[in-house]
């Protein structure tokens, strides 16, 4: 086909003779409403049917193996295409802004949906994805705000980025086994979306992947999840939200902005939480952190307002001073090992160290668990903004670790002398009498004790005098 197609023309056929129609050969025709291809091999060119608004059936042939670029961008009109099987792929924008189509039925044979081949059609409500389908490329559906449903199939390995962006209307997502990674804002704004539940085969979350979408309160994230990127599941509706141990860092904002986010269950295992990872999460009252974490970034938990309690553990390295700023709520900060190992000293009856805990000030022991209450400090910033800081004293920390390691020591050095004594009773050939065993006893004389008491943890004597 060599001119374009005269404006008049309402309907057109191709002969099985015609092979080839050439690039832009019925371009914003206003009248064509109907195009029918007859069976014969035809090269159709870029954006052949380009912003034909009032077309609205296309017959194709059975012999089309590759739609290519932008082939019916635009036309509005278009209400229904069947897909031929032994088509193979979907070119760039090739549907994109075919306002009016309803629904599509992806033929068996298809293996690549390119970028936008479906994009901004705003009335999509039904997309069968075929078995075979290997990739949907950036932004394939995105703005199909009609769209309410999709299942995967199995032999999809990635959700190219954008791939339904602001699909508005979208509430259920079926992904299948053998999915790997979701790429960036590939569900992002998707505001009708409620509950999505990972395969065992997705290792990566990335950036803003399910960010904005509102209604997001179910979601459930795999063992064998190692990535979740910058601000993935930001400004959702997450409630509840339990991290796989297969997860050693959180990025960037991943939950900031989850207003209703209730509960978090953090896996041994994480090391790090990033800057406001979980910033403004305005429902959050307690948060426990695993013994593996090591490191608490600025802004980490930025304007919690209803965080009471949090609780730590002694492998946290470093703790930002502005970690739990704008935290107006906070009450105290417990440490749970710490308890622990203080119970098992009294425990063992050295009830002396108990008269030391409650003579620290700004210390709370109570049910057998320690509480550092909160510290709140009003700073300006260097840019003259106003900010609370929220803390505990550190000092007031190293102290009790201190005398729980000496009282620990302590406690060691005298089953020293237990097992000593035993050693000698051991090395008598006759059955000891019990009135006669203390004669084998050995001591550590004191001031020995007190020098390896102190070089192992040195204290000021002011901290464990009786």
């Amino acid at each position: 086909m060599r001119e374009h197609v005269p404006r008049d023309v309402v309907s057109l056929r191709f002969s099985s003779r015609v092979i080839k129609i050439r690039d832009h050969a019925c371009f914003e025709h206003e009248r064509l409403r109907e195009v029918v291809f007859n069976e014969g091999h035809i090269t159709i060119g870029d954006g052949a049917f380009y912003e034909c608004k009032a077309l609205e059936t296309i017959n194709l042939s059975q012999t089309i193996t590759d739609i290519k670029l932008n082939y019916y961008f635009g036309c509005k009109s278009l209400k229904e295409i069947v897909l031929p099987e032994g088509l193979m792929r979907i070119g760039h924008q090739a549907f994109g802004d075919c306002s009016s189509l309803e629904s599509i039925t992806l033929p068996s044979t298809i293996v690549h949906v390119d970028m936008g081949a479906f994009l901004l059609c705003s009335s999509l409500k039904k997309i069968v994805l075929n078995e075979g389908l290997q990739k949907i490329s950036k932004e394939a559906f995105g703005e199909c705000k009609s769209l309410e449903s999709i299942t995967f199939p199995s032999t999809f390995t990635e959700i190219s980025e954008g791939a339904f962006v602001n699909c508005t209307n979208l509430k259920e997502i079926v992904l299948n086994e053998g999915l790997e990674i979701i790429e960036k804002c590939a569900f992002a704004g998707c505001k009708s979306l409620q509950c999505i539940h990972l395969p065992s085969t997705v290792t990566a979350i990335e950036y803003q992947a399910f960010s904005g979408c509102s209604s997001l309160e179910d979601v459930v994230l795999n063992e064998g999840l190692e990535d979740v990127g910058l601000a993935a599941f930001s400004h959702t509706a997450i409630e509840s939200i339990r991290l796989p141990s297969t997860l050693t860092e959180l990025d960037l904002e991943v939950f900031i902005d989850c207003s209703r986010l209730r509960e978090i269950v953090l896996n041994e295992g994480l090391k790090k939480i990033e800057r406001k990872t979980f910033g403004s999460c305005s429902a959050l009252q307690r948060i426990h952190l695993p013994s593996t974490i090591t490191e608490i970034v600025h802004y980490a938990f930025h304007n919690c307002s209803s965080l009471e309690e949090v609780e730590l553990h002694d492998g946290v390295k470093k703790i930002d001073q502005n970690a739990f700023n704008e935290c107006q709520s906070l009450q105290r900060f417990t440490f749970p090992s710490l308890s622990t190992r203080l119970y098992n000293i009294i425990q063992a009856g050295q009830r002396g160290i108990k008269t030391k805990i409650d003579s620290i000030p700004a210390l709370e022991l109570r049910g057998g668990g320690l509480f550092i209450p909160a510290v709140h400090r009003q700073i300006v910033s260097a840019l003259g903004f106003r900010e609370n800081l929220v803390g505990f004293d550190r000092e007031t920390l190293s102290k009790i670790r201190r005398l729980i390691t000496y009282y620990e020591i302590k406690e060691a050095t005298s089953l020293f002398e237990l097992a000593l004594w035993k050693s000698n009773m051991d090395q008598v050939e006759i059955i000891v009498n019990p009135t006669e065993r203390t004669t084998y006893r050995t001591e550590v004389p004191g001031p020995v004790k007190d020098v390896i008491l102190q070089y192992l943890c040195p204290v000021d004597e002011d901290e464990i005098e009786d």
